[in-house]
């Protein structure tokens, strides 16, 4: 079967570089490292660790974890499948690891790349399923593991599709590390070994905040003024222009109230700009030099920036949530003690969103009607934006420790020996 999926992924290969080149025309850095995709990434010396990160939200999930290898000396290849994943990894980590863009999974790409790296040890962050990568890991004896993992029912179904395929691709893993039981119960389900499936928490409650974030709120706060704000963070068409439908009713009640618009993908903030100008409101871009407080919208045009302005808002909407998309990770905000608001659709995040709701830690909505009322309900009432931050931030507290977790099960399954001082931090 392995080889029938390897020949189609072959046959395939030119309809997915066409499509690559076709989504560049839009977001030109698709464009760049092309030939990194083929595995063609130069050569370097051994790496102790390959990690592999879709994109910006699985890269910070697996920053403290990087950060802890690295200071045990580990050197490290991330690969990544986004330009915004390779963005969030280079502000991140800079020079301190080598970043590539992920292979093809069809052989001869795997192969080279695995000829270049020569990692010791492969860990796959959170659903990423190659049934090409994992069976030359095995062949070459690399051990791999997939940590933080979350299936939701959606990608479940889509996975046991070809379930014999995706079976011996768990089964050749060491450790499958599962954010919630539920999770843990789908990779059961697809074919995982049950000795190598562990329900050990998701390292996203372990992420804390950077030194220099207050600093960083301090200075975004000068930019912007002393008013109210509220951020609309990751969001897709057709979400901003609800966020602009509430912000509009609001603005009524508050005329200074301001909004940020954090657009999941930075390349729509022109187009964005455009649509506010035309709904009759001021815009401006945050890469646009200067104060922020003459315009009634701004625009979040780069990457990176995100946690900063969850601390300066009142409350924020996450996006991904009003349409069929799944959500985003809202546990920025909550460690950035910001107020949360969600719509319905959360299976990306479905036992964190549960946790949270549980513990009333987060405010969820109906539909697009619903959400100007809830933001303006947290706008006038201190004490229920002060109940959400503690409510949110004593969940994480208490749901912190994954890390740890992650890291022992990694040492028990010979993932990753012999870094156990760092897992006494």
């Amino acid at each position: 079967m392995l080889r029938i999926y390897q020949l189609l992924i072959l046959i395939l290969l030119p309809v997915v570089v066409l499509r690559l080149i076709y989504r560049s025309i839009r977001e030109p850095a698709y464009r760049a490292h092309l030939v990194e995709r083929f595995g063609w990434v130069g050569d370097y010396p051994t790496h102790d660790v390959w990690i592999h990160a879709v994109s910006a939200g699985e890269t910070i999930a697996a920053e403290a974890l990087i950060r802890l290898l690295l200071e045990e000396g580990r050197s490290i290849v991330l690969t990544v499948t986004t330009p915004a994943g390779r963005e969030a990894a280079q502000r991140l980590f800079g020079p301190s690891i080598t970043l590539v863009y992920a292979p093809y999974d069809v052989p001869f790409c795997v192969n080279r790349f695995l000829m270049s790296m020569a990692p010791r040890a492969a860990l796959i962050i959170e659903t990423e399923i190659w049934p090409g990568w994992l069976a030359a890991l095995e062949r070459q004896g690399i051990p791999a593991a997939l940590i933080n993992g979350r299936l939701s029912e959606k990608s479940y179904r889509r996975y046991a599709r070809a379930k014999g395929l995706i079976q011996a691709a768990l089964q050749s893993l060491a450790l499958v590390g599962c954010q919630s039981e539920a999770h843990r119960e789908r990779f059961l389900a697809l074919g995982a070994r049950e000795s190598s499936v562990q329900t050990l928490g998701s390292i996203k409650f372990d992420a804390g905040l950077p030194p220099d974030f207050q600093e960083d709120v301090r200075r975004t706060r000068l930019r912007l003024g002393p008013e109210p704000m509220l951020l609309a963070a990751s969001t897709h068409a057709p979400e901003e222009s609800f966020c602009l439908t509430a912000f509009e009713a609001l603005k009524s009640q508050y005329p200074t109230l301001r909004l940020v618009l954090a657009p999941r993908h930075v390349h729509r903030a022109n187009g964005l700009v455009n649509d506010t100008v035309s709904a009759g409101f001021k815009a401006k871009m945050t890469s646009q030099n200067g104060p922020l407080n003459d315009v009634d919208v701004v625009v979040l045009d780069e990457m990176g920036q995100l946690l900063t302005w969850y601390g300066v808002a009142q409350a924020a909407f996450i996006g991904g949530t009003l349409i069929d998309h799944g959500g985003h990770n809202f546990m920025e905000a909550a460690a950035a003690e910001c107020p949360v608001v969600v719509g319905q659709s959360l299976y990306n995040f479905e036992s964190m969103a549960a946790l949270f709701l549980a513990e009333r830690a987060m405010v969820q909505v109906q539909d697009e009607q619903a959400l100007g009322t809830a933001l303006g309900q947290l706008l006038s009432d201190d004490e229920e934006r002060s109940r959400l931050r503690d409510s949110a931030l004593r969940l994480v507290h208490r749901e912190s420790g994954a890390l740890d977790r992650t890291l022992a099960a990694l040492i028990a399954a010979n993932v990753l020996p012999g870094i156990a001082k760092g897992s006494e931090r």
